[in-house]
Parts: structure tokens; sequence; C-alpha cells
């Protein structure tokens, strides 16, 4: 527990610092610094340990010094210091702080084991590794002390003995805390102080290899699947898919590359098994049955198909439908021409539906979809040429631009002296409002392409804008790939022939209707009706007006984080909690959330959120496959996230309630049927369970996980420099959501969408 001893003496100055030397706020775990005039100048003769100790002052604009006192401290409620423990017993291990005398007394308690030391290790190959060594209980001790205590016996001798001992701290830790491995030793080595001296503890034994290769064909398609969707160099059949960043959206990606080298897996198989080696064996257990799929309709994606739930949302939200669109800047191979990229785009809308969707009123409301051909590409292609300011080093000045023709859809553009950047910036936001301005769902125009042409030997860049009706998160990376496949074939002077879709919208949009009345889908009803109608209290003064609330009144922030939190988000924290992305983000804002409304005097410790997802759940509709199938899958639902009775302070502050958190998020998260995709169905697809839902919000917060984009990943190794890649210089469109009219109605009280992006200091 904590101890208090007081505060500053005379003519000294105290400094309760994180780790970067930033103060942290009251009842936040931090590390002493004391300062001031009598402090010494280092200790005698002990020059290497002076200077990790006796350290810069940066709140002293003299250029004093502050001594380091490795106490772990926290400023209490009446401004006392309170003494926790010693930063030397802790250790940062994949981003997450552990103190060490927790781990040690979890071995500790085993009744064999008679003392615990624990270290983190530098492991090659493996990264920081926390390593357990233990001294045995004599045998003659260990029979009496085990009578009654249920563990067994364990042959610390053997070679199980320490999968038992990290299995048996395991039960008493957090996953991310329990000793990746656990020694053995006589004793433990002391220095001539009786304190444990660590340098002198063995090497730690690696049992088995780091990297496993592949030793099957299906096992070779999975590991590269892998490896090109998560940037990961070499995968082995034992490496994990969310310990190495993986996503739901990811997921999709590798069962694509994997469907195309004839591996036939599953999104649900891949977040099932994990590992190569475990997908391949389910594989491997899979041939020979009958295989499941879900016969199309008469006609296949041409046709008339129902509002998707996401889509009956969106229609309900008021003007500004027109505008309501997708934005991405990719880069083009130099030289491509207007023809060229004409019979590019063209080839890409003929095979993926929606592309050439035309919104309907009739038989309920829906879209209509028309034949391949009957889209001319080159009539949606505006052309502007232009300089290639979007090289522009940031030292250089570069030109802002004027119009000076615009004659057939060509516009030229010239310029005078200005900001850095801002020219592209300008030049590319005012297109992308033009764009919006000319879909027209309704009419067919759900598409505008504009080509920045900076001549035949520089690479022009081409705005995307697809009205949300035909596209979302996931289908940039279907799109992607098959615009750079169509131009390789185009280039080489072949017939474009792009992958086959598997189920067509037109058949899901089908499939969903008939779930959305299935007697076991309409059970779910009380589920959802718990979620929505539990308390909300209002964020703000009132709740959001439609007519008052609208895009145009909306204020943005943007935060990023640092290169090594957003690693530990992606990677360690799903692998210490065999969880998700989103269940690191969610538990911070379920924190976050808690904590504002308790500063405001609102004791209510769930937060209903509006949850977005991919969507593209299978099960809904069993033999679907929507691995490469372009449109607006997304589905919205509400969750609600408790963390009543969880010491919200030490979880701020590191603790192990942190970690008691996520896990609370995921457990809860996991409880909702299908990744909730039956909310959508019974809000807005069956009018006896909308009724009831309908009277009811689902959330004054939205939030939105986008995955990660990245020009490597999103793109096959074998089409890499044939451009037709994400740019993502210009902020205002990295979320793809971009150009939508003012009148819109707001989303959300607190819209928040997230997404990761590889950036040369890695992913951010």
């Amino acid at each position: 527990g904590a101890a208090p001893i007081g505060g500053a003496i005379r003519d000294t100055r105290v400094y309760v610092l994180d780790d970067r030397l930033v103060p942290v706020g009251v009842g936040v775990a931090g590390e002493l610094y004391v300062s001031g005039p009598g402090l010494a100048r280092g200790y005698l003769g002990r020059f290497a340990l002076s200077s990790t100790r006796f350290v810069a002052d940066p709140f002293d604009g003299a250029g004093g010094r502050m001594y380091r006192t490795g106490d772990v401290v926290r400023v209490g409620a009446g401004g006392a210091l309170e003494y926790l423990g010693r930063s030397d017993d802790q250790v940062k291990v994949r981003g997450l702080r552990i103190e060490t005398g927790e781990v040690e007394a979890a071995l500790a308690a085993h009744p064999r084991v008679r003392q615990a030391v624990v270290v983190a290790h530098e492991a090659a190959g493996r990264g920081r590794q926390l390593v357990g060594y233990v001294v045995a209980v004599p045998d003659e001790e260990s029979h009496e002390a085990q009578r009654g205590s249920g563990t067994g016996h364990l042959a610390l001798g053997a070679g199980f003995g320490a999968a038992e001992l990290r299995a048996f701290a395991a039960a008493r830790l957090p996953e991310f805390m329990v000793p990746g491995v656990v020694m053995v030793i006589d004793e433990v080595p002391l220095t001539p102080n009786g304190k444990v001296d660590k340098k002198a503890l063995p090497e730690p034994e690696f049992r088995g290899a780091a990297y496993r290769a592949p030793s099957s064909a299906v096992e070779e398609v999975l590991a590269e699947a892998f490896a090109q969707v998560l940037s990961a160099g070499r995968v082995g059949v034992d490496d994990d898919f969310l310990a190495l960043g993986g996503d739901s959206i990811q997921s999709l990606q590798v069962v694509s590359r994997a469907r195309a080298r004839g591996v036939e897996v599953t999104s649900r198989q891949v977040f099932e098994f994990r590992t190569v080696a475990a997908l391949a064996e389910a594989v491997a257990d899979a041939r020979g049955r009958d295989v499941v799929v879900l016969e199309e309709l008469d006609g296949g994606g041409v046709g008339f198909l129902p509002h998707l739930p996401v889509t009956r949302l969106l229609m309900e939200r008021g003007p500004g439908f027109e505008r309501f669109l997708q934005a991405m800047v990719l880069e083009l191979p130099s030289g491509i021409g207007q023809d060229r990229l004409a019979a590019t785009l063209t080839a890409v809308i003929d095979r993926h539906d929606l592309l050439r969707a035309r919104l309907t009123e009739a038989d309920g409301g829906g879209l209509v979809v028309g034949a391949p051909g009957s889209v001319d590409a080159a009539r949606l292609i505006r052309h502007v040429v232009c300089d290639a300011f979007w090289n522009t080093p940031s030292d250089q000045d570069v030109q802002d631009v004027q119009d000076v023709q615009d004659v057939q859809g060509v516009q030229g553009v010239q310029g005078v002296q200005g900001e850095p950047g801002q020219a592209w910036r300008t030049l590319l936001l005012a297109e992308l409002d033009a764009a919006a301005g000319r879909l027209d769902p309704a009419a067919g125009v759900v598409a505008q392409f504009v080509w920045f042409d900076a001549g035949p030997e520089q690479a022009g860049r081409l705005l995307v804008a697809l009205h949300h009706l035909v596209v979302d998160g996931v289908s940039w990376r279907v799109l992607m790939p098959d615009l750079a496949t169509a131009w390789r074939q185009i280039r080489d002077g072949q017939t474009p022939d792009l992958a086959p879709v598997g189920t067509s919208v037109r058949r899901w949009a089908h499939a969903l209707v008939e779930e959305a009345a299935r007697p076991e889908r309409t059970a779910e009803l009380e589920l959802w009706r718990g979620v929505v109608e539990s308390p909300d209290p209002v964020l703000g003064s009132r709740r959001l007006d439609a007519a008052l609330d609208v895009v145009a009144t909306l204020s943005h922030t943007r935060v990023q984080l640092p290169a090594d939190v957003t690693e530990t988000l992606l990677t360690t924290l799903p692998a210490a909690f065999h969880g998700g992305v989103n269940d690191g983000l969610l538990a911070a804002l379920a924190m976050a959330v808690t904590r504002w409304r308790a500063a405001r005097g609102v004791q209510e410790p769930s937060s209903l959120i509006r949850l977005e997802g991919h969507g593209r759940e299978e099960a809904a509709a069993p033999g679907a496959d929507l691995a490469r199938t372009v449109g607006w899958f997304t589905s919205v639902f509400p969750v609600r996230l408790d963390v009543a009775g969880i010491d919200l302070d030490e979880a701020f502050a590191g603790g192990p309630a942190a970690g008691t958190v996520v896990k609370t998020v995921k457990e809860q998260l996991l409880s909702l049927p299908d990744k909730g995709i039956g909310y959508g169905l019974l809000r807005h697809l069956n009018p006896q369970t909308a009724a009831v839902l309908g009277q009811h919000g689902s959330g004054q917060i939205s939030f939105n996980y986008l995955g990660r984009f990245s020009a490597g990943a999103d793109m096959p190794a074998d089409l890499r420099g044939l451009g037709f890649t994400q740019d993502t210089g210009v902020a205002e469109l990295a979320e793809l959501d971009a150009g939508h009219d003012p009148r819109m109605p707001a989303h959300a009280e607190l819209d928040i969408n997230a997404h990761v992006t590889d950036t040369p200091e890695g992913p951010r």
C-alpha cells in the first residue's frame, strides 16, 4: 500500500514526473526527483552512476540539476507525497510497465518455490521478455507443504516444470505479466551488500526456435498472406495473427489473397485459429466436406437490391445525402494517358456491380445495378493539368493555383508563390468539393475521378470520389489492387481480366432481409432492448437537434499517436489479452467517458457507444463470400461498456486495473452475437422489431476503427510499383470521409474515427 512521506524540506524542490520528465497529475504514480541549492553534484568518484542519477533540471532556467531518487510516489489528495515503491523494480516490456515484485510474489506462492526473481531480458529475435528464476523447496520440505494444496507434485527438474509454473502464474496475473521463460536455479546470486545480483543470473534458455518455417503448400500460402497483409516480413507457422497486429479488416485481406491462390478460409477462421499452423490444419480438416455456397439470384449482381441496414440509416438522416462520399488520392503510373486511364477504370467499374448502381425509391427503396458496359468511365474523368507540386520538398517554395482555362473537362493551373504544400491542398480540396457536387446517385452517377496530370514524365495523382452508398473502408483494399492489375494488363496489351467476385451485394441484401425475419434472429430483440434502454446521461447541455446541429457547425480535433504507442496498441496489447485493436481503443474510451462524467458530477460507470464494424459477417448468410465484394456493408450497433467496480485511478496510472478494463471490455464485445450485425437487421429490415428499437437512441458517441492503411500491405507484392497506391499527404482525406454537405445533420454528439497509416517512423 501507499505510505505518506510528507513533502519537500526547506530550500528543496520535488517533482513527480513520468518517464518523459513530464509532471503527472494528482493521484498518478511517477518517479520522485529532488532539486535545489542543497543538492550534491554527484557521487564521489562514481561518474557513470552520477550521470544516470544527477540529471539536468528542465524546470530550472539557470541550468541546475535534479536528483533521480528511483522512488515511485504520487501526490495525495491533501498534497502530501505517498511512497509506492521503487522504479528499480519496474520494467517495460512491449510497451507495458510491469512491477517485477508482483510477478515474483505470484511465482513464490507456489508450494514448491522457495524464492523467485524476475527480470526483463533482451532476447535475440524475440524482443524484450520477462524471465523468471526460481529456487526450489527441498524435497523433504515440499512434501509436507503440498498436503491439501491441490496443485499436485511439480517436478521442477523436469522439462515440463517451467510450463506448469507459467500456468500457475497465469492463474494469478494478467497475461502480459506472465514470464515467457521460467528457469530453476540452485540459488539466487547476491552482491556483497546482500542484494540480488541480476547480472550474475544465468542466460535464459529459450526452448524451441523463434521461427518455424512452413512445411506445406497451404502453410506457405497462408504465411505469405499474413506477411503481405501485416507488413510483417517473415512469418512463421506459430506466429499469431492478432499478436502481429491483425484486425478484422485485415482478416478479409488474408482471406482474399489466400482464396486467390486456391486456399479456402474464412475471416472467422482467421480469428478462431490465429496461427498459420492451426489455420492450415483447419483447412485440411475441411477438405472433402460439402462446401456451402450462397447461390446467386437470377441475373447475378445485376438488377434491383433492397437497401442494406446502413443505407436505410443514412436515408433517415436528412439533407446532404447526395454529397455523402468517401474519397482517396492515388498515385498514378507515369505516362498512363487519358485513354489508358479510362480503360483501367472501365475494367474495374465493369467488375464491381455497385459502381454501376442507381438509387431508386421503387419497391420500398434500394439500388438498381446496370449491366457491365453500361457506364462510360471516360465521362467521369476530370482532367487537371498542373505542376507536380505534391513532390515539392517542404523547404522549397511551391506555386499556388489559379484557373487559366476549362475546356472540355481539361483545366490548366498556373501559380503564384505560396506556402509549401498549401498549393496542392488548396487545389485538391477545391476539386473534391466540385466532385461531390457532381455526384447524383438517383441518376446513376456514383463515381467521379479527377486526374491531376503533371506531364508524361511525372507520376500524376488520381482523386477517386465514390458515393458512400457503394463503398466502405474494406472496399478500397479491393479496388486499389484491381486498378493496378487492370493497368498492368492494359499496359502489356492484354484485355483486362480481373479476379471474380464471390457473393454479389444484390444477393447479400436479399439474404439479409430474409435473415431479419428468422425467429433465431428476432430472438435477439430483448438483448438489444437491454442495451439501449439503460442510462445514457446527456453529454452536453442537450441532445442533438437535426435542424441545428449540422456538419457546418462541427469542430474537429485530430490527434496522432507516436509510432511506439501505436505499435503497442497494434501488437503488444492484442497479444497480451488475446484480443483485437478495438479492445484497447474502446477500453480507453470507456475509461475516459466515465472519468469525464464523474468530474462533472455524473456517476455512471457504463457508456453507451454506437459502434461501427465492417459488417461482412458471413455467418448471417451461410455460404456468402464477401472478401472481394465492393459496397457499403458497415454494421452500426450499440454496445454498453461497463467499468463498474474497477479502480479507474489505478487503471489510468497503468496499474493492474488497466488490464482488468481491457479484459472486461473484450468480454462485453464478445457477448454480442455475430459482432452486432443483428441490431441493424432488427432496427431497419424488420418492421415489427424496428417499431420497438426505433424508440431508443443507439448512443451519443460514435466510434469507428477504419483499420490500417499501408501502401505496401494494401497492395500484393507482385503489383507494387505499378501505381494506384494511397497518397496520404493531405490530412483531410486520411479518414476517407470528406466533402460532406454542410447541411447534413451531425452523426453523433461525439464522432470518433480512428485509423492507422504506415509512415517512415512506423505505424501511426
